[in-house]
């Protein structure tokens, strides 16, 4: 079930709020005005702002307004690490006293250009955008920056040379973690022949493209792997990824030593088929943990990349703080994302 955000219809909301909040504080500076000129008349300036004995302390009035953080992703509820990623971000803003809007396209992304507008719209402080179209994202950030609100990309990265109004990226390297499963799996399998069949997620999407054609590359590469015909695209639901594999084992049979899975989510279907199918000779590969996949891994029915979407939500308030303040912000903000097997599984439980 999908928790208590501020889903937002109404486009002038935004405006009607920062409306308000401009009179408070003009409200505020005047009563501080007041304050000041009423000392000065009565000739004690013991407290006076002007006195630096005093900066910073308890008595000192902050003025400082709350931030408005929108939030713009592909989908929320399609799968754990979308929905996770947007369950941290909401509590990381909120413990900073800001306040957290979002909208969900749930997939479509002619939609999503839809909510981004809306969100710019409402003038907020910063703009999150989980893009589930790199190429559509690059004429929203575009709106953005005419709007002078800036904007930090997270999880799907936007392609090389199309970054220009974005203020940083948060999240993983793709072409990294699938390097990082790539090496431990022929790390642990020295000039064997391994037999490899691949199930996905969403083929359109760009988090999955850059994956697949990633291992692809590397696979095409290596004379000691194959590839069993084409990859099964399971569209985020873990029912049609154990279909795949079950049609895998029906069409290959014996020789198929090695599932490739792009997200664990999807990954564990094809567990739960090797396991009906009593295939415990099969190697099973994946990427982007989820917390699902803590019993597979620790039991060794599975290889994973630990993808914190705890730590993507406190790089991306870090990032906040720092533009605050005026420091300059390296555009690539990775996260670390080490290979997890049942060997040390339990360092990273609590982490997602």
């Amino acid at each position: 079930m999908m928790r208590g955000y501020v889903l937002l219809t109404n486009k002038k909301k935004g405006l009607e709020k920062m409306k308000v909040k401009k009179i408070i504080a003009l409200l505020l500076a005047m009563s501080l005005m007041f304050a000041f000129s009423a000392c000065g008349s009565n000739g004690d300036t013991t407290n006076s702002p002007a006195d630096a004995s005093n900066a910073g302390t308890s008595d000192t009035p902050d003025t400082t307004e709350p931030l408005t953080i929108a939030y713009s992703c592909v989908s929320y509820s399609l799968a754990p690490l979308t929905q996770a990623l947007a369950d941290n971000l909401q509590d990381r803003v909120e413990a900073q006293g800001w306040t957290f809007n979002m909208l969900t396209a749930e997939g479509d992304t002619e939609l999503q250009g839809e909510q981004v507008s809306q969100l710019i719209s409402m003038q907020p402080d910063y703009l999150l955008l989980m893009p589930g179209d790199p190429t559509l994202a690059v004429d929203w950030l575009g709106e953005a920056a005419a709007a002078d609100v800036p904007v930090i990309i997270v999880h799907i990265a936007l392609s090389e040379g199309t970054e220009d109004n974005a203020l940083c990226y948060v999240g993983v390297d793709n072409t990294q973690i699938i390097n990082a499963i790539y090496d431990y799996m022929i790390e642990h399998n020295p000039d064997t022949q391994l037999n490899i069949v691949e199930i996905g997620g969403v083929p359109t999407q760009a988090d999955y493209i850059v994956r697949t054609e990633a291992f692809n590359a590397l696979v095409a590469g290596n004379e000691n792997l194959t590839q069993l015909g084409d990859i099964a695209w399971a569209y985020s639901s873990r029912a049609d990824a154990q279909t795949a594999m079950e049609n895998f084992l029906t069409v290959y049979g014996d020789q198929v030593n090695v599932v490739m899975g792009f997200a664990d989510n999807l990954t564990l279907g094809a567990v739960a088929a090797l396991d009906e199918a009593d295939r415990d000779d099969v190697q099973v590969y994946s990427i982007v943990y989820c917390e699902a996949s803590y019993d597979a891994i620790k039991e060794g029915k599975m290889v994973s990349v630990f993808t914190s979407t705890g730590m993507m939500a406190d790089r991306v308030i870090e990032c906040i703080l720092a533009n605050e303040a005026g420091e300059t912000i390296e555009y690539d903000q990775h996260i670390e994302c080490p290979v997890i097997d049942a060997s040390n599984v339990d360092e990273y439980e609590a982490e997602f």
